[in-house]
C-alpha cells in the first residue's frame, strides 16, 4: 500500500508526458517514476508511456566489484514486461541508452 502511495505523490507532481514548455525549457516531460522499497530491497518504477508498474527484487542481484555485471532490462513491445522483471535481465555492455541499466554506482 506504502508504494502505490508514494507512486500517487508522483504522479501529481509530475510533468505530463509530451508537454512543451518553449519559454520555460528548464520544465521537461517526466519519463520515469521510481520509488526504493528500502526494506524489502524491491526497486519499482513506471514509465508514462503505460500504466504498467515495473519491479526488480533486488535480493537476487549481485553488485559486487568483482562478479557483478551490467544488465539491461528490455521493456519489449509497448512496454510490456511486467512484474517480476530479474528474469529478463539479460548482460550489457554499459553504455547511454533508453533501458534501464542497473549496476552499482
Amino acid at each position: 500500500m506504502a508504494v502505490a502511495s508514494v507512486f500517487s505523490i508522483i504522479c501529481n507532481v509530475s510533468v505530463p508526458y509530451g508537454i512543451t514548455t518553449p519559454d520555460q525549457p528548464n520544465i521537461s516531460s517526466t519519463r520515469w517514476r521510481t520509488v526504493a522499497d528500502y526494506s524489502r530491497l524491491h526497486y519499482f518504477f513506471e514509465s508514462a508511456l503505460t500504466p504498467n508498474i515495473f519491479w526488480v527484487d533486488m535480493k537476487g542481484l549481485d553488485f559486487s566489484k568483482e562478479s557483478g555485471k551490467v544488465q539491461k532490462l528490455d521493456l519489449g513491445v509497448n512496454q510490456s514486461n511486467i512484474f517480476p522483471v530479474r528474469s529478463l535481465l539479460i548482460s550489457k555492455s554499459p553504455n547511454r541508452s533508453s533501458f534501464l541499466v542497473l549496476n552499482k554506482i
